[in-house]
This record gives C-alpha cells, structure tokens and sequence, in this order.
C-alpha cells in the first residue's frame, strides 16, 4: 500500500513538473499546485487560505508586485526571503521575474509516538517482541550529559508515584560540593536539592529535550509522547557548551561525567547507558584520539 502512495505522489509531481520545472520549485510546492489546478474541491476549500514558504529572488525581483499579488514579505535574509501569501498568488510565484526558487513551508510536529512505532520500541515497551513482560527502562540507568536540564519537569517523574526519578546531578561548572574524587562542580544527591536547583543553566532546554526522548514519561501529552525507557533511572550531568567555557572544561571533562556515571551505576548494581548529543569537529575523526 505504502508504495502505491509513494507512487501516487511521484506521479502526481511529475505531472507537474512538465509544467513547472523541478529547479523552480519544492516537490511539496508541486504537490499543492497540482492539487490546486486539477481538483475544483480543493481548489473551493483553500482558495483564500493563507501559505507560508521561502523564495529565492535575483536582482529583477519588484517587491511592489508581489505586494499587488497579496504575497507578504516577512525577512530578507540575503536573497532568501520568508512569505506568506494565499494558494491563489502560488502560480503567479511560479512565474514571477525575480524569483528562481519557490519552497512551500514543510510542516513541522511533535512525532515521539510516531518514532516509537517506526523503530518498534512500542512493540518492546509491551512485550510483543523478544519472549518477554516488557521492556520500560525499569531497574535501567539513563545518564544524559547535556546542558539545559529542568530538573522539575514532570516528564522526570514515576508516573506512579510521582517520585523525582533523578537520582544524581553533577553541574561541571557551578560552584558548590564536588562528587568525591573530583574537585570541580557542583553534586546533587537528594531529589530535594535536585528540585531545590531547579535548572542547571536557564538559556537553554537542549537537554530536557533530549531526557525526554530517552525517558520521558509522557506525563504533559496524556502519555502520548513517551521517551525510549519512560521507566529508567536518570542521571543527569550538565556541560557549558559556550565557547568561553571550554577553555577550561572541555572534552576530558565529558570522559569524567561518563566515568560519573558508570561508577554510579556500579555502586547501585545496576547496568547503564549514556547518551551524549554534542560533538566537535577538530581531531582525526579515526578513532585515534585519547577521547576516542
């Protein structure tokens, strides 16, 4: 079924590149004006509704006609302008002088359920796969290091207890109580002082996004977008990822919260896995380095 879709749709856009080059235009740009050429109920329904999109323009572009043809122009960010304009005004886009790109916005949407599905972890949350009662993260440690942690976000919570399922924090560069054999940073090891703490740094929410998708527990979408292991154990070791900052905390302090981590897990008889969503583009990128 799924490649009689894909089918369709590359058909459909092919149809209308005979009349409207590729190079002019986004294969979803095709798709909605082919659907409004040739579908008059379509065509009723969306006529006046309001499109937003890109343009690529040149030299010859008159933004006095786009403005007599409805389209509203938002930013120049060079040649590359944002538009919004009505499904009428898209054809006239097409042919415009001055314009050689036109890309209708792709949307955009929350789809941690949709992932889930896609790789089977809900198949493995249920159990339906590998002979078992279900995998959640239960008896699991989840280290994250990242920066941008909302340590009270409810997603960190035991859906059933409500309890704070982070069990340690280590703030590399806040001053306070180091973790024993360190002597920099900041320890949390209470759900007091966690949910006291708040935030590790309030400019950023990167890596609350990212213990979400490891192990939220969908508690702010009706438990519709549930992390990988909604039941794990989190630790959570905050980096400063601006530049500043790294002249005095840098990869070698990702080999420590790492080190944290595992030697945690150990002391609780638990096994661990631990997700690190930053890189760096210097080194051999061989596996040869010492970080490596």
């Amino acid at each position: 079924m799924k490649k009689i879709i894909y089918f369709s749709v590359f058909f459909i856009i092919s149809l209308c590149a005979t009349a409207f080059s590729q190079d002019k235009a986004s294969p979803l740009t095709l798709l909605q004006l082919y659907k409004f050429e040739n579908d008059a109920k379509f065509r009723k329904l969306h006529s006046m509704e309001t499109l937003s999109g890109m343009i690529k323009v040149n030299d010859k572009l008159d933004e006095n006609l786009l403005k007599m043809q409805g389209v509203k122009i938002r930013t120049r960010a060079g040649n590359i302008y944002t538009v919004s304009f009505t499904s009428e005004s898209l054809r006239y886009l097409m042919n415009a002088p001055g314009i050689d790109y036109v890309q209708l916005d792709e949307p955009i949407e929350q789809l941690l359920d949709s992932a889930r599905s896609g790789i089977g972890t809900d198949a493995v949350h249920i159990g339906t796969v590998l002979n078992s009662t279900g995998f959640t993260g239960k008896g699991v440690i989840v280290g994250i290091v990242d920066s941008g942690f909302d340590y009270a976000n409810p997603v960190f919570y035991d859906s059933v207890s409500n309890k704070l399922r982070i069990s340690r924090v280590w703030e590399l560069k806040k001053e306070g109580r180091p973790p024993v054999g360190y002597d920099y940073g900041n320890e949390l090891l209470t759900p007091e002082e966690i949910y006291a703490e708040k935030y590790d740094i309030n400019t950023s929410s990167h890596g609350t996004h990212v213990g979400s998708i490891a192990a939220g527990n969908g508690n702010l979408s009706d438990s519709r977008l549930i992390g990988m292991a909604p039941e794990a154990e989190l630790v959570f070791v905050g980096i400063r990822p601006e530049p500043e900052e790294w002249k005095s905390s840098g990869v070698s302090s990702v080999i420590d919260a790492f080190s944290y981590i595992f030697d945690y897990a150990e002391s609780q008889g638990k096994p661990a896995v631990i997700n690190l969503s930053w890189g760096i583009s210097i080194g051999p990128r061989n596996g040869t380095s010492l970080f490596n």
